[in-house]
C-alpha cells in the first residue's frame, strides 16, 4: 500500500514538473507564437532576395535597360517598367522597398502596428530631409530649386496632403509651421548651422521614437531588435567619424554629428572625436565588435587612402551580427527586423550597381563596392 502512495507521488510531482515545463516553453515563446504567418509569408519571399547570381548578372549588365530586365523575375518587377533615368529607377525600387514594408505590417500581429510606422518614420525623414535641404541652400542666397517628384513620394505620415504643403513652403520656417504638429515639430524649433546637423537631429527624434516604441509595447526580443539598429546607427556614427578624420573637421563640431545611439561604442564618443588621425580613430574602437573590421579595412586604406574600405568592412559586420543573431531568434519579431535588413543592403547593392552601369564601372569595380 505504501509503495502504491510512492507511485502516485513521483506520478504528481512528474506531472506537475511537466507542467511547469509546458508553462515555461509557453511563457519563453508565446510571444513568438503570433508570428508564425508573417514569419512563414518572409521565408516564402526571402527566396526572391537578390542572391550572388542575380548580383552578378546585374554587375554584368551593358545599361539599366538591360539592368532592368534582369529584375523582371523579382520582385521589384511590377515596380520597373522602362525606367531610364537612374534617379527615377532608384526611386521605383524604393517604393518597393516601402511596399515590401507596408505588406509585413499589414500581415503581422496588429500589436507590432505602432512598431513598423515607427520603422517607417525613417523613410518619412528622408522625404523631409529633401525639403530642408532645398529650403536651407535658398537661403543661402541660392536660387529655390524644384523638387523633383521622383525622389519626394508619401510615405507613412508623411501623406501626399503634407507633401503638397511642404512644396508650397518658401523657407525652413514655413516647413516649422506645416509640421509643428507632428513628431518632428520639436526639431524645427531650432536653427542649425549647417544641415549636417538638422540630419543628425532628424535621426535622434526617429531613433529614440522606434526604441521607445519597442519597449513600450514590450516586444518579444525587443533587445535583440532594438541592437540591430543600434548596430546600424555605430555604423554610421564610424563612418562620419572616418570622414571627419579625413577632413579634418574641428572637434567641438564632431559630437555633434553623432547620432546618441547610448552604446558601448557611442559611451566612448568623448575619445573617439579627438582621435589623431585613422589609425588612432581604430586604435581606440579596440576592445568593441567595430575593432577587427576596422582593422581589416585600414590595411586596405593605407594602400589608396579610401574610406570606402571602411565602408564595406563595417556594412558586412552589420550583416554578419544581424544573420548570426537570426539563427537564435527563429520565430517572433526578429525574423522580421532581420529580412527588412537584408532588404535595406540588397537596395544599397541594386543603388550601387545601377549608378556604376551608368558611370561605366567595370564588373570587377562594382564587385568590390558591394555588400
Amino acid at each position: 500500500m505504501r509503495m502504491a502512495v510512492d507511485s502516485l507521488t513521483v506520478v504528481g510531482l512528474g506531472s506537475g514538473l511537466f507542467a511547469a515545463t509546458l508553462g515555461l516553453i509557453y511563457w519563453r515563446f508565446s510571444g513568438a507564437m503570433t508570428f508564425l504567418y508573417s514569419n512563414a509569408r518572409i521565408q516564402a519571399r526571402s527566396k526572391y532576395l537578390v542572391g550572388e547570381a542575380k548580383l552578378d548578372s546585374l554587375i554584368e549588365a551593358k545599361s539599366l535597360s538591360e539592368f532592368e530586365n534582369s529584375l523582371q523575375d523579382s520582385e521589384y518587377a511590377e515596380f520597373l517598367e522602362g525606367e531610364k533615368s537612374l534617379r527615377s529607377l532608384h526611386s521605383k525600387i524604393e517604393k518597393g522597398f516601402i511596399e515590401s514594408v507596408l505588406e509585413l505590417k499589414r500581415t503581422s500581429p496588429e500589436k507590432l502596428a505602432p512598431v513598423f510606422d515607427a520603422y517607417l518614420m525613417f523613410w518619412e525623414a528622408k522625404v523631409l530631409k529633401t525639403f530642408y535641404r532645398m529650403r536651407f541652400i535658398q537661403a543661402q542666397g541660392a536660387a529655390q530649386p524644384e523638387i523633383d517628384e521622383q525622389i519626394v513620394f508619401p510615405v507613412g505620415a508623411v501623406t501626399g496632403a503634407m507633401i503638397k504643403h511642404l512644396s508650397e513652403t518658401k523657407t525652413v520656417a514655413d516647413m516649422r509651421v506645416v509640421l509643428s504638429t507632428t513628431p518632428y515639430g520639436g526639431v524645427f524649433e531650432k536653427d542649425y548651422g549647417n544641415i549636417e546637423e538638422f540630419e543628425v537631429a532628424l535621426d535622434n527624434v526617429v531613433y529614440s521614437n522606434f526604441v521607445a516604441m519597442v519597449k513600450k509595447l514590450k516586444v518579444h526580443d525587443a533587445e535583440h531588435i532594438i541592437r540591430i539598429f543600434n548596430t546600424k546607427f555605430d555604423t554610421l556614427n564610424l563612418l562620419v567619424l572616418l570622414k571627419c578624420e579625413a577632413r579634418d573637421i574641428d572637434e567641438d563640431k564632431r559630437k555633434r554629428l553623432l547620432i546618441g545611439n547610448n552604446t558601448p561604442l557611442f559611451a566612448r564618443a568623448d575619445k573617439l572625436i579627438h582621435a589623431k588621425g585613422v589609425a588612432d580613430l581604430v586604435e581606440l574602437c579596440r576592445g568593441t565588435e567595430y575593432h577587427k573590421p576596422l582593422e581589416a579595412a585600414l590595411q586596405e586604406y593605407g594602400k589608396d587612402k579610401s574610406l570606402t574600405h571602411f565602408e564595406m568592412e563595417l556594412y558586412k559586420h552589420h550583416k554578419k551580427s544581424v544573420l548570426d543573431q537570426e539563427l537564435y531568434h527563429v520565430q517572433g519579431p526578429y525574423p522580421i527586423f532581420s529580412y527588412l535588413t537584408r532588404k535595406e543592403l540588397e537596395q544599397r547593392n541594386l543603388f550601387v550597381v545601377s549608378k556604376g552601369i551608368e558611370s561605366g564601372f567595370t564588373p570587377k569595380e562594382m564587385r568590390e563596392l558591394v555588400i
